[in-house]
């Protein structure tokens, strides 16, 4: 056990002679003294050492065995290097007969010291619309239908113009919908000017 990992200083002990010290009142007293005895049974055993879990350093009974770990590493050294994990393992499943998870393989290629094979797609291209040069040469028509009154009339659609270099409002008008006779109305006013 290392410093990093034994409790400060006291603390398994202090929780080793105080187990049998708790009193109160209440149902639950009897449940917090076995709790208590519980937790300090190990401290009393082993001291800061009996916090440790006991499979502490011992390989995992889980692991793969080490002829079938050589045999996927060399696989995916050489057959499936150009291979996605999960591309990977299913091909080890099907092909090589190999019976081992996603998570398996992508740890043993992390072992590897072999990056993860990712598609690299290059960004969208976006590009802004360069606003016209001369005021009048692109006027841009909308409507958007709100309730413009704020409660106290009908919501309404209101038709506009804008100019597209400057951002000037041309012309405004408001309709019950938003419909042809309202882009109409405020296309003549645009042309009125």
């Amino acid at each position: 056990m290392s410093q990093k990992e034994a409790p400060p200083g006291g603390a398994a002990h202090g929780a080793g002679g105080r187990a049998g010290q708790w009193a109160g009142g209440g149902s639950g007293v009897a449940a917090q003294r076995a709790a208590g005895a519980a937790a300090a049974a190990p401290v009393r055993g082993g001291g800061a050492a009996g916090l440790l879990h006991r499979s502490r350093g011992r390989a995992s009974p889980r692991r793969l065995a080490r002829a079938l770990r050589q045999r996927v590493a060399r696989l995916l050294t050489t057959t499936y290097q150009d291979c996605k994990d999960c591309h990977a393992t299913e091909k080890l499943q099907e092909v090589e007969g190999l019976a081992i998870s996603r998570a398996s393989a992508r740890r043993l290629r992390q072992r590897l010291g072999r990056p993860a094979k990712h598609r690299r797609r290059p960004r969208a291209y976006r590009a802004r619309r360069e606003r016209r040069a001369r005021m009048g040469a692109l006027v841009q028509v909308d409507a958007s239908p709100f309730d413009w009154l704020e409660g106290r009339g009908p919501t309404m659609s209101l038709h506009g113009a804008i100019d597209d270099t400057t951002g000037t409002v041309l012309a405004l008008h408001f309709r019950p919908t938003e419909d042809l006779h309202g882009y109409t109305t405020v296309l003549a006013a645009v042309a009125a000017q």
